[in-house]
């Protein structure tokens, strides 16, 4: 009987420790953290690199915070990643784990967009 009951114990542990929970928070169109100029230039005709993921993450212990995770970050996380100046068709999403210690933050979902290509400067 004892070693069930430490096995039932192990298994509800394992399973707290291992839940995770993540929420689209919403949808975004355009979004850059950095000065763009974006007239006259059509964003479907400049190089693109799909799909690309950013994320800006935090330390919890004991359901305290070590930080505020930043959606701008997320999104130049993802502008570094995807080698670009602007995001577009941005999926955002609040993602969490925990059990005595997890991270908590937000992840960006997008397409990057490199519009210095066109105007020849380069960073």
């Amino acid at each position: 009987m004892g070693r069930r009951l430490g096995l039932l114990v192990l298994t509800v542990l394992l399973g707290l420790g291992t839940t995770a929970c993540s929420v689209r928070m919403g949808d975004l169109t355009v979004a850059s953290p950095r000065l763009v100029n974006l007239d006259s230039i059509d964003l479907d005709t400049l190089p693109t690199n799909r799909r690309v993921e950013g994320e800006d993450k935090v330390w919890v212990i004991l359901f305290i915070p070590l930080g505020l995770p930043r959606l701008d970050e997320a999104i130049e996380n993802a502008l570094d990643r995807g080698g670009g100046d602007v995001m577009t068709d941005i999926s955002i999403h609040r993602e969490a784990w925990w059990f005595f210690i997890g991270k908590s933050g937000f992840k960006v979902v997008g397409d990057v967009v490199d519009t210095r290509q066109r105007s020849g400067i380069q960073s």
